[in-house]
């Protein structure tokens, strides 16, 4: 819901780590006037607007210098992203000189800046290992220790670096987990639901650090626990803040166990609930990531869910936990291990949620689960080459659809090949346009089950010739609704082979 932001214009895009966006400045540190800082900012945009980056970064500093003196944490962290775009237009090796300017930075900083400062620190450092990759996986193994070169790292030494600092930043929750995140709205942009979901700064410090550990990189080049069967991890959230992961605290999976149960206990000591759930359903789903995926794990991870939603069912925030476990109902449906229709409870999961709050943030997820279970689908299997002058079946396979139309065209045997080309959907739609030689619909027993059918259908009689077979739930076949087609051939030829 928030992020730190990196500023981006025209050519002066980089990309440091997992996540960078536009800076939106459009709010400001509490307690501190705006007109203070808004005219020296507007000069940074219009020297960026005019490709002038020296002259913007020559006033960022001057920002820098007067944010410093007035104790302003917000801007001074400000300056310091709005250098690392400037400068990446350039300088070549910006990146390096950002991290050693963060790190200088850190000697000086408050305890609350040094916080921030290493989680940015981590995602420079994995912005320069993504971009120079390849680089660092040829560098033989080294065996050095302490601080070192920076460019002497290989790609197990990189990302520690990048754990390191990321657990720095989360080292002290009983501090970073007292401030409110809007006071550094400055470098944050919200989307609407940020302060509710990640009420303090160490909300974000922590699912910043949450979303290393859980990336590729992080369990490539890191200690890492092996996939585990123990459901005891979808715990409800009272049970499982009290378990005991301080056993291998060099696992990334581990780290991030303990990263939730803090987050747990802040939230629930501060009740804030729908932090609380935002930080639960996050849990859950890191949890069901490190297990194998079969049936038995997903119904476990339902029911963690379930117990979940029948905690919070008198609140807004219950739409959101209802739509996860309309997804898991979903997932299990492809099962096909038991009797119970998982479609159904997800529709139904929804639309008792929505009855209740229909208009509470996540609504729309909701709404556009239960379309996406109500969506028509069918496929239609013909061989292509039959005998003329008799009917012939066709098997269908359809769902949520009650009715199909068929049209058949026939096309010039020189045609080339409608299913292939460039201009693929332009020819189909021109072989739309033909005069149909057959057409009719064909009513099928609608089933309110949500699941797959198949039936047969007898398809008319044709002459010798080549055909497209046109199929939709949609008696125009319009562009908005599926149009399923098959080229066939009406030939003798299959006859005079069996002959021979």
């Amino acid at each position: 819901p928030k992020e730190i932001l990196f500023p981006m214009k025209k050519q002066w895009i980089i990309r440091v780590g997992i996540s960078l966006f536009m800076l939106m400045l459009v709010s400001w540190q509490a307690g501190v006037k705006p007109d203070s800082y808004n005219g020296l900012w507007g000069k940074v945009r219009l020297y960026s607007q005019k490709d002038l980056p020296k002259s913007a970064l020559k006033t960022v500093n001057r920002i820098y210098i007067k944010a410093k003196a007035e104790g302003n944490e917000s801007e001074v962290l400000k300056t310091l992203i709005y250098r690392i775009s400037l400068q990446s237009t350039f300088q070549e090796d910006f990146r390096l000189k950002s991290i050693y300017l963060f790190k200088k930075e850190q000697q000086t900083a408050t305890p609350v800046e040094r916080q921030l400062l290493s989680s940015l620190l981590g995602q420079l450092y994995h912005g320069y290992f993504d971009s120079h990759f390849n680089k660092i996986l040829n560098r033989k193994t080294s065996t050095s220790v302490g601080d070192t070169s920076l460019e002497t790292l290989n790609a197990r030494q990189w990302n520690l670096k990048i754990q390191n600092a990321y657990l720095a930043s989360v080292s002290s929750p009983e501090v970073s987990g007292l401030i409110r995140l809007s006071d550094f709205s400055a470098i944050l942009q919200n989307d609407g639901n940020g302060s509710v979901l990640w009420p303090t700064l160490y909300d974000l410090l922590a699912n910043r650090a949450i979303s290393y550990f859980s990336s590729n990189d992080a369990r490539r080049w890191l200690p890492n626990s092996k996939t585990v069967s123990d459901t005891s991890l979808f715990a409800p959230a009272a049970d499982f803040i009290k378990m005991d992961f301080s056993g291998d605290r060099t696992s990334v999976t581990t780290n991030v166990l303990l990263l939730f149960q803090h987050l747990l206990r802040l939230h629930k000591a501060q009740n804030h609930q729908a932090a609380f759930v935002d930080a639960d359903l996050k849990r859950l789903a890191f949890a069901k990531s490190q297990m194998p995926d079969n049936f038995t794990i997903s119904l476990a991870y339902s029911h963690a869910l379930g117990r979940l939603l029948q905690q919070f069912k008198n609140q807004e925030i219950s739409v959101r936990i209802a739509n996860q476990l309309a997804k898991v109902y979903q997932a299990l449906a492809s099962y096909n291990k038991s009797r119970t229709n998982y479609l159904i409870k997800a529709e139904s999961t929804c639309r008792k949620a929505l009855k209740a709050f229909p208009t509470a943030p996540f609504s729309n997820n909701c709404k556009n689960t239960i379309t996406q279970i109500n969506k028509p689908a069918f496929r239609i299997k013909l061989q292509q080459a039959l005998l003329p002058g008799r009917p012939f079946l066709s098997l269908v396979t359809y769902k949520n659809s009650s009715k199909l139309y068929f049209r058949v065209v026939k096309i010039s045997s020189d045609v080339e090949n409608p299913i292939t080309g460039e201009n693929l959907k332009r020819r189909l739609m021109s072989f739309l346009e033909k005069p149909a030689l057959k057409k009719w619909e064909q009513s099928f027993p609608f089933a309110a089950d949500h699941k797959m059918h198949t039936a047969e259908i007898a398809i008319p009689a044709l002459p010798l010739g080549l055909y497209v077979v046109f199929v939709s739930d949609n008696p125009h076949f319009s562009k908005e609704n599926t149009v399923l087609y098959q080229q066939i051939q009406i030939t003798r030829l299959t006859l005079l082979s069996q002959k021979n």
